[in-house]
């Protein structure tokens, strides 16, 4: 066993990079986008969760960072 499947909450994003495409790219940076929960609570503008393909050979990753308005975030 290699890989898993893990859902993880992204903290400390804008509410308008809070969307399917900025999920579909955290997630491939995390592992192999799977899908994202679209509930409405989790939408508020408190954090975006996805779903991913992570390789457990691999050290997990604690942030990264996302270019918004021209700054630089760590989320």
């Amino acid at each position: 066993m290699h890989s898993g499947d893990f859902w993880a909450r992204v903290y400390d994003l804008p509410l308008k990079l809070i969307y399917d495409v900025m999920a579909m790219k955290l997630g491939n940076n995390l592992g192999t986008f799977m899908e994202v929960d679209n509930k409405e609570g989790n939408r508020m503008g408190k954090f975006l969760r996805l779903k991913a393909t992570v390789d457990l050979r691999k050290p997990l990753k604690q942030g990264t960072m996302v270019k918004y308005q021209g700054k630089d975030l760590q989320i």
